[in-house]
């Protein structure tokens, strides 16, 4: 079939077409696809906001050590950094559940420097 295509070409006739072909056509679709990213890059793109029950969920999975943080990151379309992020911010805070009252009273003690500080 192929050979039925071209014949009546020219080995040289075939290769200008090629040499066209791949030098013009093609880039040029590559050309359309980079402009595409650039004018996605121009737009400044909304950050994505997680809400706390699915930061939450997202750690508990990572500190399970069922699967790795590239995979979970993956699962939840979520940067592996931002999971780091929230199991350091996670972990900071566990003393807050486990002793709310303590933390409470920390918290008052600041506000009555604050006020004496005024």
């Amino acid at each position: 079939m192929q050979k039925a295509i071209l014949q009546g070409f020219s080995f040289s006739k075939v290769f200008i077409i090629f040499f066209l072909f791949t030098s013009y056509i093609i880039p040029q679709e590559k050309r359309q696809k980079k402009n595409d990213k650039i004018i996605k890059k121009g737009v400044k793109m909304a950050r994505k906001k997680y809400s706390a029950e699915f930061k939450v969920s997202v750690v508990l999975e990572v500190l399970k050590g069922e699967k790795s943080l590239n995979q979970i990151a993956q699962e939840h379309k979520v940067l592996p950094k931002n999971i780091l992020n929230w199991k350091k911010q996670f972990l900071e805070n566990a003393e807050i559940a486990m002793e709310p009252s303590k933390v409470v009273k920390e918290y008052k003690e600041q506000i009555k420097e604050l006020e004496k500080s005024k």
